[in-house]
């Protein structure tokens, strides 16, 4: 990661987190609940800098 480091919250516990590939076709490289371990393993699927995202339950919205 460049720069300084930015701390983020998941919403709930019961929010999934996803990592994607960056690109003209972005995939989904690793999934789970902690961003941390996410990110760990985007990484060992060989994607450095993955891009996050929150992926609310069903009826629920997130606003950022």
């Amino acid at each position: 990661m460049s720069g300084n480091a930015i701390t983020i919250r998941v919403p709930t516990s019961r929010t999934s987190v996803i990592a994607m590939r960056s690109g003209k076709r972005p995939d989904v490289v690793a999934h789970g609940t902690k961003i941390k371990s996410v990110v760990d393993k985007a990484r060992k699927n060989g994607v450095e800098d993955p891009i996050l995202m929150f992926v609310p339950k069903k009826g629920h919205r997130y606003i950022y």
